[in-house]
């Protein structure tokens, strides 16, 4: 598609900003799962706890120029750390070249944002973190018509984003019961996390949300166990597939929704 001046423009800053995220989810992240704040102390090696310059601090390049390592004792510098900052750089692009420099977007960005973190703690330590999804499920109900909801009135959407909620969470917790009665129960967390996609995504599109990340989930297990990277009785977190599902339906607004009920039409 052709861009104007101002839209390549927007989407540009969207790039710079959403690296500047991209920092700031791997610093929660991090911070959250050692319990501490995620203000005090400014940036700072963990291994030997030198304050971290700012020309060391610069997303994705800082991490290529010092080859993945800490500038003072040398410890490896997780790789997801230049990949989270790409990669929310192209969500933000994404979001901004969709919904414009808009409410909307920023709402969307909102939802993401929490996602991200959510999926970056279950990669590390294979919880969801109820410190997050509580408040975060909150926010997205609060959020929603001013964001994925803004088609209906304020009403109608606080309804959808409801329903979505308790979609969510029936859902998944449907599935929760049935494997721990099989005795091989998934975490209480994902019933949790998509509660927060529900309200997020709203009624609509939480079918096509939880679908998507069961099928991605699916299809990256499977791979996992060919490759022999993983064995059956491996735990594979699943909340960053989850979190993916509903990052994909946010970014294609009403798309995968109404794909998904187009078969029941």
């Amino acid at each position: 598609m052709d861009l104007s001046a101002t839209e390549a423009a927007n989407i540009i800053y969207a790039v710079v900003i959403g690296l500047s995220f991209g920092t700031f989810f791997n610093v929660v992240a991090d911070r959250l799962t050692q319990e501490m704040s995620i203000v005090f102390p400014s940036s700072h090696c963990p291994t030997c706890k030198h304050p971290i310059a700012l020309r060391d601090n610069v997303p994705v390049l800082s991490f290529l120029l010092l080859r993945g390592k800490c500038r003072y004792c040398s410890a490896r510098i997780p790789t997801r750390v230049p990949i989270i900052e790409a990669g929310t750089a192209v969500l933000f692009a994404v979001a901004v070249a969709k919904f414009g420099l808009s409410v909307e977007a920023a709402v969307i960005l909102v939802s993401i944002g929490l996602l991200l973190v959510i999926a970056i703690i279950d990669l590390d330590t294979q919880y969801i973190l109820y410190i997050l999804v509580a408040p975060g499920t909150i926010i997205a109900l609060a959020l929603f018509p001013w964001g994925p909801g803004s088609e209906w009135s304020i009403g109608e959407a606080y309804i959808r984003t409801a329903a979505g909620a308790l979609a969510g969470y029936g859902m998944m917790g449907s599935i929760y019961l049935i494997t721990k009665f099989l005795g091989k129960a998934m975490g209480y967390g994902d019933v949790q996390l998509a509660a927060l996609i529900g309200a997020a995504t709203g009624f609509h599109d939480v079918f096509g949300s939880l679908l998507l990340g069961f099928v991605g989930g699916g299809v990256i297990s499977i791979y996992l166990i060919v490759v022999h990277k993983r064995s059956r009785k491996d735990i594979v977190p699943f909340g960053p597939f989850l979190a993916g599902g509903a990052i994909v339906t946010l970014l294609t607004e009403a798309a995968i929704g109404d794909w998904y009920l187009g078969f029941y039409t």
